[in-house]
């Protein structure tokens, strides 16, 4: 009878925390539970809130009606937290900082999974054996459009005697040389996204102080309206005296 190997394979298993019956119950999502996720976030401030923001002077009159008193704070505050055109372009800019953050993090060192083997073999009337080995790499992008990489394999078996290890390292280097190689062509794509970032701040602050000059000339042109109501009222009120002395 030939000798047979029997490989043993190593799984690791991740207990699973829970589990749902139904579909829809494990991704609805409640108003109170995006109240959480939003209180919850790692940037609360960057974070819009679902909810519009109210006025901060609310006054009742005795007749029930309620009246919105508005300065021009307030009225900037309020354009800023409720204009949706605004709040999308900041959340915008948020997703692209986001992209760039991605590109950016494209350039650290990347660990590669450590990976590994186990086989064990045994047959009746020899002696058992056993080996191991495990693999673990690093790589890293480099500014001229290549790679380099390294790795370490580590190699062990046991028999009854005698016990051998081993260890190999491997160390490679990508470069292109004509098409697809240079400083500019590697770089070129996280500049792209560098300097689309710093245009598109530049975009939303200058509409913020669009915003802002609009929120101004609506309130004193309001202002200016209520002025030239109170002017009628008086010349309204001049006329009626003058006709009744006539």
């Amino acid at each position: 009878m030939g000798r047979a190997g029997l490989p043993v394979i190593l799984i690791l298993v991740l207990p699973l925390s829970g589990c749902v019956s139904e579909f829809g119950d494990a991704v609805r999502v409640s108003e109170s539970d995006a109240d959480a996720l939003v209180r919850g976030a790692p940037f609360p401030e960057k974070t819009p809130d679902i909810r519009a923001a109210a006025p901060s002077r609310v006054a009742t009159r005795p007749d029930g009606s309620r009246v919105i008193k508005l300065d021009l704070r307030e009225a900037i505050r309020l354009a800023v937290r409720n204009n949706q055109r605004f709040l999308v372009e900041g959340e915008n800019l948020q997703v692209q900082l986001l992209s760039l953050e991605v590109l950016r993090r494209n350039w650290y060192p990347v660990i590669e999974p450590l990976t590994g083997s186990i086989t064990y073999s045994a047959s009746p009337g020899a002696p058992s054996s056993i080996s191991q080995d495990a693999t673990v790499g690093v790589s890293q992008k480099l500014p001229f459009g290549g790679s380099v990489g390294a790795s370490w394999t580590h190699l062990a078996s046991q028999h009854p005697t005698p016990r051998a290890y081993s260890g190999t390292g491997v160390v490679s280097i990508t470069q292109p040389i004509f098409r697809g190689g240079g400083y500019g062509v590697a770089m070129e794509e996280i500049v792209s996204a560098e300097r689309g970032y710093v245009y598109a701040g530049r975009v939303r602050d200058f509409n913020r102080v669009q915003l802002h000059v609009g929120v101004v000339e609506s309130y004193f042109g309001l202002l200016q309206r209520e002025q030239a109501i109170r002017n009628f009222d008086r010349n309204l009120e001049r006329a009626k005296r003058q006709a009744l002395q006539a």
